[in-house]
């Protein structure tokens, strides 16, 4: 007789109240006992948890790539001369924004929309400073 049968057992002589909820939680104790050894012998299973999976990463390449696209749109509103070295750090932070938020689009799910915007605000600073190189 396995272990589930038994306990059935158990649980029918319980119904039957020819054992007392004290027997019967001492008997269940026992069987369950002598199975846990079986259990440890495995180990235990590790449970994933889907949404942890889901986010897994960091926000070190979507956080530097916003603020570098944040940043570099800022400078296109600066009204003062625009020398070559100034327009060539413009281009330059806007393409370590665009890079960041590509890579951290490839390699991560977490920061997702920060990368994207700063994606999109590198990408429209990079090209301003290259019509402002063009001039």
């Amino acid at each position: 007789m396995d272990k589930y049968q038994q306990l059935e057992k158990l649980a029918e002589l319980k119904s039957r109240g020819a054992l007392s909820e004290e027997e019967f939680t001492a008997q269940k104790a026992r069987l369950l006992e002598a199975e846990a050894p079986v259990a440890t012998e495995i180990g235990p299973i590790p449970q994933t948890n889907e949404k942890s999976d889901e986010k897994k990463g960091t926000y070190w390449l979507p956080i530097p790539s916003l603020v570098l696209g944040i940043f570099s749109c800022l400078m296109l509103l600066d009204d003062s001369e625009w020398d070559t070295d100034t327009v060539n750090g413009l281009i330059l932070f806007s393409v370590i924004g665009l890079t960041l938020g590509i890579i951290s689009l490839s390699m991560q799910p977490k920061g997702r929309g920060m990368a994207i915007a700063g994606i999109v605000l590198g990408t429209i600073a990079g090209l301003c400073g290259l019509g402002l190189l063009v001039e």
